[in-house]
Formats: C-alpha cells, sequence, structure tokens
C-alpha cells in the first residue's frame, strides 16, 4: 500500500510538472491525498481492526458512503456552488446521482452491520453451550 500511493504520488508530480505548471501541482496532489484517503480507510479497516468480516464489511461501506458524501461537498464548493445549493436534494439538472450512491452505501452499510450483529450473538450463543 505505502509504495502504491508514493508511486501514484510520484506519477502525479511527475506528470504535472512534465504536462502542466507548478500551480496545478496543489491541484493534483489534492485529488490524490483525497482518492489515497478512501484506500487507505478501507486498508487500515480490513487490515487491523479486530471484528467480524460483516461489521469490517458495514464500516468499509459506511467510510465510502462519507467520502462520497465528502467528496461531493468539496467538490462542488471548489467549483463555486454555493452551499445550499451543494445539500440541496436538487441538483443543476434535477439529478443527484450522489445522494442515491451515498444511501445505497449507508444501506449495504447498515445490512451488513445487522448481519454483524446477528453473526455475533449468534456465535456467542452457540459458544455458551
Amino acid at each position: 500500500m505505502a509504495a502504491d500511493s508514493v508511486l501514484t504520488f510520484a506519477c502525479v508530480i511527475y506528470g504535472t510538472l512534465k504536462y502542466g505548471d507548478v500551480a496545478d501541482l496543489r491541484d493534483g496532489m489534492v485529488a490524490t491525498v483525497t482518492c489515497v484517503a478512501l484506500v487507505w480507510a478501507v486498508f487500515l479497516i480490513i487490515r487491523y481492526l479486530k471484528v467480524n468480516g460483516f461489521f469490517k464489511g458495514a464500516l468499509c461501506f459506511a467510510a465510502s458512503a462519507v467520502w462520497v458524501a465528502a467528496m461531493t461537498v468539496l467538490s462542488n464548493a471548489w467549483n463555486g456552488m454555493e452551499l445550499s445549493d451543494i445539500i440541496s436534494l436538487k441538483g443543476a439538472d434535477n439529478s443527484r446521482y450522489d445522494v442515491i450512491v451515498c444511501l445505497c452505501l449507508a444501506g449495504v452499510a447498515a445490512v451488513l452491520g445487522i448481519a454483524g450483529v446477528v453473526f455475533k450473538f449468534a456465535r456467542k450463543r452457540s459458544q455458551d453451550r
């Protein structure tokens, strides 16, 4: 993961300096950090949390939902959209696919979380016998 992250940053730096200018480097680094942040969050959840797979899956989907919501707000704010338009359910073309994606990711996270609770209690009950 670390090597891939370093190589991703190196590729962005090289491409930006070769085909762009130093002013574009800031935008490239911000975009790269935001994209790599989700990957690292999922990696850390899966690798280091000591919970069952359903909870890990639920946390990964919840992290993805938070990431999509944050990226929607940040990218729209970056492009000059006002905050009232960003949090509105109606977009400029009356379609907010980001809201649908966030709701679907949160729904899958909830289902996996419930499955994790059921699995934990079913396993605990079978060990108590």
